[in-house]
């Protein structure tokens, strides 16, 4: 199954479900992309968020910088592979 095929078949309100989990964490710290995948993976069962690959973490958290919804904080953190990775936080309008 081509990547295009299996987005299209990811259900929509589980999509939305992640956005707003991300947001969620972002209210609470800024974090990097790996951080996110990793809080997100750790308390998603607590907070009855779906369950979703880490790819999908990353394609969400695109969507909503493209979107405006989140912006980088120019904080630099070594990922788990060593290169860098920039912390994201929300803009000041979807912070309020």
């Amino acid at each position: 199954m081509s990547s295009h095929l299996a987005a299209a078949a990811v259900d929509e309100s589980a999509t939305e479900r992640l956005k707003d989990a991300l947001e969620e964490l972002l209210r609470e710290q800024s974090a990097a992309p790996f951080e996110l995948q990793q809080l997100y993976a750790l308390i998603r069962d607590v907070r009855g968020w779906p369950v979703v690959q880490p790819h999908s973490v990353n394609r969400r958290l695109s969507e909503m910088k493209r979107d405006g919804i989140v912006r980088g904080t120019g904080e630099l953190v070594k990922s788990p592979d060593g290169r860098p990775a920039e912390r994201l936080a929300l803009t000041e309008a979807w912070a309020a």
